[in-house]
C-alpha cells in the first residue's frame, strides 16, 4: 500500500474511533438552541428566506452565512436529530485532520512527522470543544476553508500559477465566512514563505534542519516582495475586522470587556498564552467556561504570575530566534503567538478568561515545534545510540494513545447539559455556570436545586440582574410576593436590566396591591422598548385598576398599534371600554380577544358581560328612545347567557329584563328565579334582592323597573 495512503487511514481511523463518540451526545444549552434548536431560520431547513437570512443576519455577534447554512443544511438532513449534527462536526474535523498532513507532507517533504503533528492535532483534548460542541461549528468550518487556502497557497509557491492565488483568496474569504478566527492567515502565509517553503531571498542557512525545503524547489523572492504579494489577503482581513466589529458592537457581545482595564487585559494575556502551553502539555481540568480572573467573581492573577509568564514568553522567544537555522521553532512559536492575537482576549469579547476552541488552529504552531524538532532531535540521537529511533516512535504512539483516551473521556463531558454544566461548576465556579445550572435544573422540573445554586450565584454577584430575576420568578411563582419584590428590585436597578425585569417587577408589585409602584415599573419597561405591545398592555391594565381609564385607553390602543393579534391588549381595552359604560363598544375587541386566544376564560367572561351590559343599555328607560332595540337586546343576552353556560346570575338578569322588553314576561319569571337561586348562592345579597324586585313585576306581567338598572 502506498505509504501516504496508509497515513490517511491510520489517521482518519484514530480520529473516528475517539471522536465518534460525541455521535451519542445530546444538545447543550450552551449556544446550540439559539444556534439550531430554537432557532426558527435554522429549523424551517432550505428555503429561500432562510438562506436569505443566513447572509444578512448578524445574530449571536457574528456574521458567517456559511455557518448557519451549514446548520440549516444540518437541519434539512438530519431534522434535529443530534447525532446527524454532531456526524457533520467529527466529519469536518477529520477532514481538517487530513489536510493538515496532505499540505504540511508537501510542504516539507517529511510525511511521519507531518502525520505526527496531524495526530496531535486530531487527538489533542483542547480540540474536543470545537468537535464535540455543534454550535461551534463555525470552529471546525473556518478552519477546513483555511487550511484549503494553504494547500493552495502551497500549490501555488511550487507552480507559480496565479489561479492558486486566485483560489487561496476564494477559500480565505469562505474560511472568513465561517468564523473571523482566521483574519491572521496573511501573516501565517508569511511564516510559510520562511518554513517550509523556503522562499525568502535572503535567508541561506548554513544547516538546513529536518523538513526544511524539503518538498521541492521554489523561486526565492525579497522580504518585501512576498509582503506586497499579500495586500489583497491583508484587504481581506481588514473588511473582516471591520464587519466583526460591526456585529459585535451590535449585539452587545463586547460589553463585558469594557469593564475590564487594559492592564487587566494584557495581564490576562500573558498569563493565557503560558496556561495554553501548559494544558497543551498536560491537558487537565478542562471545562466549558473559565471565568475571567478581572470581573467581578474571578480572581486576578497575582504579580508573579504575570510576571512570570512575561519572562517565559521573552525567552523562549529568544531561544527561538537563537535556533535560527532550525527555523520550524521560529515558524511554529509565531504561528502560535500570531492566530491566538484575535481571541487572547486584548479586545475582550464575553466574560470567558480563556476557552478551548480558541486553540483549535493556533496548536497546530506548537505541534509543529514538537514533531519536527523531535524529529531532528532524535536523529542526532540516533547517530549514536542505534535503539533510539525504536523507542522514541513507542514514546510517539503512546503519547497520542494517551491523548486520545483523553479525549475520548472529556468528550463524554458533553453528553449533555447537565454534564457538562456540573462539570464546569466543579472544576471552574463561576457565576454564569451556576446560574446556567440552576436554569438546567428548573428545566427539569428540580427546583430546590435551582434555588440553591441561584443563591449561590448571587452570593458571587449579589446584585447581578439574572440570577435576581430568575429567583424572583420562582418566588413570585410560590406566592412569596415580598421576596420577589425585593429580587426584582435588585435585577431593576442594574444597568443591563432588560425590559422582561420592569415588567415581572412591575406584575409582582400589582399583585401585592401596590398599584402605582407597579405602574411605575410598566413606564420603564415602556420607555426602554416603545414598541413592545406586551409592556404597553401590562401598564393599560395597572393604569386601569388605579382608576385612570383615560390613560389606559391610550396605553391599550398604542399595544394594539405595534402588535394588532395582541389578545391580552385587545381584552385590556374591552375592559376600559366596558369601565365607561361603552359596553357595545367594547364587543368589537372583545370578540377579537377571543378569537386570538380561545382558551383565555376571562375573555369569554368579559365579553359576556359585555353582551349582557350592551343588551340592558338597548332597553334602559333612560337612552336614547331612537337607540331602544329590544330584539337586538334579547340577541346580545343570549350570546352572554351562552358563553356563561346560564351560570352569571348578573348574565341572567339581563337576559330576563331582556325577554320581559320584548313582552315575554314568563320567560323572563323563569330566568329570573334561575338568577335569584344563582346570586343567593354567590352569596350576592344585593344582586339577589335586585333581581327580586324585578322578578315580582315579571309575575305580575309588568316590564323590569330600568331606571336604575344593575349592570352585569
Amino acid at each position: 500500500m502506498n505509504r501516504r495512503l496508509l497515513i490517511l487511514l491510520l489517521l482518519a481511523v484514530a480520529t473516528l474511533a475517539v471522536h465518534s463518540r460525541a455521535l451519542r451526545n445530546d444538545f447543550v444549552a450552551y449556544d446550540d438552541p439559539s444556534y439550531v434548536t430554537n432557532n426558527p431560520h435554522v429549523r424551517d431547513g432550505l428555503d429561500a428566506a432562510d438562506i436569505s437570512w443566513a447572509f444578512k443576519s448578524i445574530s449571536r455577534s457574528n456574521w458567517h452565512p456559511l455557518t448557519w447554512l451549514s446548520h440549516i443544511v444540518d437541519v434539512e438532513l438530519y431534522g434535529l436529530n443530534p447525532a446527524g449534527h454532531h456526524a457533520t462536526n467529527v466529519l469536518l474535523h477529520l477532514l481538517n485532520t487530513l489536510i493538515l498532513f496532505a499540505w504540511l507532507a508537501a510542504a516539507s517533504g517529511r510525511e511521519w512527522t507531518s502525520a505526527f503533528v496531524a495526530g496531535l492535532f486530531a487527538l489533542h483534548p483542547l480540540h474536543v470543544e470545537s468537535v464535540a460542541w455543534i454550535a461551534e461549528r463555525k470552529d471546525v468550518l473556518s478552519t477546513l476553508f483555511g487550511l484549503l487556502a494553504m494547500a493552495a497557497y502551497v500549490q501555488f509557491a511550487r507552480r507559480r500559477r496565479w489561479r492558486y492565488y486566485l483560489l487561496t483568496i476564494v477559500l480565505f474569504v469562505l474560511s472568513l465566512m465561517s468564523k473571523p478566527m482566521l483574519v491572521t492567515l496573511p501573516f501565517v502565509l508569511l511564516l510559510l514563505d520562511l518554513w517550509p517553503l523556503s522562499r525568502v531571498a535572503v535567508v541561506e542557512p548554513a544547516h538546513v534542519p529536518a523538513g526544511d525545503g524539503g518538498g521541492g524547489r521554489v523561486e526565492r523572492r525579497p522580504p518585501v516582495w512576498l509582503v506586497v504579494e499579500k495586500l489583497p489577503l491583508l484587504g481581506v482581513s481588514a473588511i473582516s475586522c471591520v464587519l466583526t466589529w460591526f456585529a459585535q458592537s451590535s449585539g452587545g457581545a463586547a460589553e463585558p470587556g469594557a469593564a475590564i482595564p487594559l492592564a487587566g487585559r494584557t495581564a490576562n494575556a500573558l498569563v493565557t498564552y503560558v496556561v495554553y502551553i501548559v494544558q497543551t502539555a498536560w491537558p487537565s481540568r478542562l471545562v466549558v467556561f473559565y471565568p475571567h480572573p478581572y470581573l467581578s467573581d474571578g480572581r486576578p492573577w497575582e504579580v508573579w504570575q504575570i510576571a512570570g509568564a512575561a519572562t517565559l514568553l521573552v525567552l523562549i522567544s529568544a531561544c527561538v530566534l537563537l535556533a535560527w537555522p532550525r527555523k520550524y521553532l521560529l515558524v511554529g512559536w509565531l504561528w502560535y503567538l500570531g492566530t491566538l492575537v484575535p481571541v487572547i482576549g486584548l479586545v475582550q469579547v464575553g466574560e470567558q478568561g480563556r476557552a478551548d476552541r480558541y486553540t483549535y488552529f493556533p496548536l497546530v504552531g506548537l505541534f509543529v515545534i514538537v514533531g519536527f524538532g523531535g524529529v531532528e532531535l532524535l536523529e542526532r540521537i540516533a547517530a549514536r545510540v542505534t535503539w533510539a529511533r525504536a523507542v522514541a516512535m513507542t514514546a510517539s504512539a503512546l503519547t497520542l494513545v494517551m491523548l486520545g483516551a483523553a479525549s475520548w473521556w472529556q468528550i463524554g463531558y458533553w453528553r449533555d447539559s447537565l454534564s457538562l454544566l456540573r462539570r464546569a461548576d466543579d472544576v471552574a465556579p463561576a457565576y454564569g455556570t451556576k446560574v446556567n445550572l440552576a436554569d438546567e435544573y428548573l428545566s427539569r422540573g428540580d427546583r430546590a436545586t435551582a434555588v440553591e445554586l441561584f443563591r449561590e450565584a448571587l452570593e458571587r454577584r449579589p446584585d447581578a440582574a439574572a440570577a435576581n430575576y430568575a429567583l424572583g420568578r420562582l418566588y413570585l411563582d410560590e406566592g412569596r410576593l415580598a421576596d420577589a419584590v425585593e429580587h426584582l428590585r435588585r435585577a431593576a436597578e442594574e444597568r443591563t436590566a432588560t425590559v422582561d425585569i420592569h415588567i415581572t417587577l412591575g406584575e409582582a408589585l400589582e399583585r401585592g396591591g401596590e398599584i402605582d409602584r407597579a405602574i411605575e415599573s410598566y413606564q420603564r419597561a415602556v420607555d426602554k422598548r416603545p414598541q413592545l405591545a406586551r409592556a404597553r398592555t401590562r401598564l393599560g391594565g395597572a393604569l386601569l385598576a388605579s382608576g385612570r381609564r383615560e390613560r389606559a385607553l391610550e396605553e391599550f390602543r398604542a399595544a394594539l398599534a405595534s402588535n394588532p393579534d395582541m389578545a391580552r391588549a385587545h381584552l385590556g381595552l374591552g375592559k376600559a371600554l366596558m369601565a365607561g359604560g361603552e359596553y357595545e363598544a367594547a364587543i368589537e375587541p372583545l370578540e377579537r380577544a377571543a378569537r386570538l386566544k380561545p382558551g383565555l376564560a376571562e375573555t369569554h367572561e368579559a365579553l359576556a358581560r359585555a353582551l349582557a351590559g350592551a343588551a340592558r343599555m338597548l332597553v334602559t328607560l333612560r337612552s336614547d328612545p331612537s337607540r331602544r332595540d329590544a330584539m337586538r337586546a334579547l340577541e346580545l343576552a343570549e350570546r352572554a347567557a351562552s358563553l356563561t353556560s346560564h351560570l352569571d346570575a348578573a348574565v341572567l338578569d339581563a337576559l330576563a329584563i331582556a325577554h320581559a322588553a320584548n313582552g315575554q314576561f314568563e320567560r323572563a319569571a323563569e330566568i329570573a328565579r334561575r338568577a335569584v337561586e344563582l346570586a343567593t348562592l354567590d352569596g350576592d345579597e344585593e344582586l339577589s334582592a335586585a333581581i327580586r324586585e324585578r322578578l315580582d313585576r315579571f309575575e305580575r306581567g309588568g316590564p323590569a323597573d330600568s331606571s336604575a338598572p344593575n349592570s352585569p
